[in-house]
């Protein structure tokens, strides 16, 4: 079905970066979180949902392919506490990688 969108016989699919959804509630677990101002009167920290699109590309025309959430990590300092970080091309890497699977296992 979608044989006609192949240009020179691939099919041209982009992955990108998107902020879902962002604001100064925690969402739990999963969300990301980014700190500004570190340190200053007027620090807050933003919660979000971020996830990698694969999309198939012809003209002026997407189709998405695969939607894969970036996970937050977590790490522990020295007095036990636990923490979420969110380092952007470290967690996109990672996220690439599954989608990329999912990609596969879906459409091979």
């Amino acid at each position: 079905m979608l044989d006609k969108y192949r240009f020179n016989g691939l099919f041209h699919v982009v992955i990108d970066g998107t902020s879902l959804y962002s604001t100064h509630v925690n969402l739990g677990e999963q969300a990301i979180t980014k700190v500004y101002n570190k340190g200053e009167e007027n620090e807050y920290t933003l919660y979000s949902y971020y996830a990698l699109e694969a999309k198939l590309v012809h003209g002026n025309m997407t189709f998405s392919l695969a939607t894969e959430f970036v996970e937050n990590e977590t790490y522990t300092d020295k007095d036990g506490n636990t923490y979420r970080k969110f380092d952007k091309q470290d967690c996109e890497l990672k996220a690439s990688y599954r989608l990329l699977q999912k990609i596969k296992k879906t459409f091979s």
